[in-house]
């Protein structure tokens, strides 16, 4: 009969190295984590960036012409959407080259992340 004789691993120090494996787990997780929230905070604040002029400038528009037609009683459910197109556009028109920007910062910041995230 043949016996091996060979060192039984230490069971404690099995549990240590996987704990520390564990945490090492957590700590990415947890790193990656905090990144995709910072991420997400910055993406609603762009979006909240790229719609406000737009948003703003409608809104500012239908309220004037709310307070036109409560003064001379006309109730004309079309005559507010030609004046607030013209105003978008117009806002597109001056605002929409920094909207784009805008964006297009943004979005080379996440490929910036995303290739930083694949070098670790």
């Amino acid at each position: 009969m043949l016996s091996l004789n060979m060192p039984s691993p230490n069971p404690s120090r099995r549990r240590e190295g996987d704990r520390r494996a564990h945490l090492l787990r957590r700590e990415n997780l947890m790193e990656d984590t905090a990144s995709l929230l910072a991420l997400a905070d910055r993406m609603l604040y762009v979006t909240a960036l790229v719609a406000a002029p737009v948003l703003l400038a409608s809104l500012a528009v239908g309220l004037v012409v709310g307070i036109v037609q409560a003064a001379t009683s006309v109730n004309e459910q079309t005559l507010t959407f030609v004046p607030k197109l013209a105003v978008i556009a117009l806002v597109l028109v001056v605002m929409g080259g920094s909207m784009l920007g805008l964006v297009g910062d943004f979005t080379q910041d996440i490929f910036d992340q995303i290739a930083r995230m694949g070098q670790q």
